[in-house]
């Protein structure tokens, strides 16, 4: 027999996970301990399997306790999800929409599409996070956040997530205004300058090595290799240090008065741009309506960059 699983059960199943301890849980969704740990106790005879185990640390989750957790979250995730449809359908407010965008992504979407998304959904409420794919891909899964925005690792996510490609991007050799190599015509003189490496796969070192090594070069002796991007940033303006940053971000409104990019001969490719979501699981009215808007971006943003390929040629 199919044991039918409550709503509260599967909070308090939640709550207790992220607390580690009942009687924060109970605190934080204001029960008495006795109810919550009666709560728990039920939770894990209907599903025949320990959840927990207690000790003068706290709780600490099983293994069956571990596999479930997502799936709670899931669940509550998807019944908030479905309200905020019911609610953005009939009356066109409340809920969220909670994404998470890469660097290049942030200044080339959040200004222009939140600007138009706001005003279509005014009471929304909004969550950004960092598009780094070690810290959306957990929250994609498990639907706390509606999609992603940025690049593809080569080894790619799995097959319960899928992605729509928005965009190629192009990288060009970013540095501050007044630096005294802007006007260099080719790679190979900035070899003995200090570069910042960053990262768009993940695999820090061994990108930043194939743009050099692809091209019959040697490494720059001086790197610092950086995945903070206000990090990046500081440096960048505060020395003479130059980076390969995606064109969108060296272009951004804020750092134009700031940076400027050495236009150098060759051409270096950047990483695809994609929306990145769960599969299977359906956007809100209002995730779908901010992804129409970054598609809208996207599509101006491939024509201009189609036409100034045009013009170099």
């Amino acid at each position: 027999m199919i044991a039918i699983l409550k709503l509260n059960q599967l909070r308090d199943f939640i709550a207790v996970a992220k607390n580690g301890s009942l009687r924060a849980a109970a605190r934080e969704i204001s029960i008495a301990q006795p109810s919550l740990t009666k709560s728990i106790q039920t939770l894990e005879e209907e599903l025949g399997a320990p959840l927990f185990e207690r000790s003068a640390r706290g709780a600490i989750l099983t293994p069956s306790g571990a596999a479930f957790l997502p799936r709670a979250q899931l669940v509550m995730e998807e019944l908030r999800r479905a309200r905020e449809v019911v609610s953005q359908l009939n009356e066109g407010v409340g809920g969220r929409v909670a994404i998470g965008l890469s660097p290049a992504a942030t200044t080339m979407f959040l200004s222009t599409t939140l600007r138009t998304f706001r005003k279509r959904y005014p009471d929304l409420e909004m969550r950004i996070t960092d598009g780094r794919a070690d810290l959306t891909m957990p929250l994609l899964r498990n639907g706390e956040l509606d999609f992603v925005v940025g690049p593809v690792p080569p080894d790619g996510f799995g097959e319960d997530i899928v992605v729509e490609k928005l965009f190629a991007s192009t990288r060009v050799i970013t540095c501050r205004r007044g630096h005294p190599l802007v006007s260099a015509p080719r790679l190979s003189d900035l070899l003995d300058q200090d570069w910042i490496a960053t990262a768009v796969s993940g695999r820090l070192r061994s990108e930043f090595d194939a743009i050099f090594t692809s091209r019959g070069l040697t490494r720059p002796r001086s790197v610092v290799h950086c995945e903070n991007t206000f990090a990046a940033l500081e440096l960048l303006l505060n020395s003479d240090m130059v980076a390969l940053l995606p064109r969108s971000f060296a272009e951004a409104a804020f750092l134009r008065d700031l940076l400027t990019f050495i236009a150098v001969e060759e051409e270096f490719a950047g990483p695809d741009i994609y929306i990145i979501r769960k599969a299977g699981l359906p956007l809100t009215p209002a995730a779908d309506h901010l992804t129409m808007q970054i598609h809208k971006v996207a599509e101006n943003y491939s024509r201009t960059a189609q036409a100034r390929l045009a013009g170099r040629g």
